[in-house]
């Protein structure tokens, strides 16, 4: 703050502002943990995925995709993170 002349106070609402921005599921979705290690099954469990959509669209996508297997799997056959998958899975609610 004292670097760039502004006030901690300004910086802070800055911050709180900008946070504020990401609703709810937005900031739910990024605190699942462990993203690779889960299983599709299992985030269809947690109502973050349709299940059958999902394999569905992994199936169109040439992946060989069961409700057990894991995100870092199927993320890895289409050269992509799990976080980047699951993004497109949660669209096909």
């Amino acid at each position: 703050a004292q670097k760039n002349n502004i006030s901690p106070g300004v910086i802070y609402k800055t911050i709180k502002v900008k946070s504020e921005k990401v609703s709810g599921k937005e900031a739910a979705d990024a605190k699942i943990s462990f993203m690779g290690r889960r299983t599709l099954g299992e985030l269809a469990k947690m109502d973050k995925i349709n299940l059958e959509r999902s394999l569905l669209f992994l199936q169109e996508k040439g992946v060989e995709a069961t409700p057990q297997s894991q995100m870092r799997e199927a993320a890895s056959t289409l050269s992509i993170t799990p976080y980047e998958l699951f993004d497109m899975l949660k669209t096909l609610q």
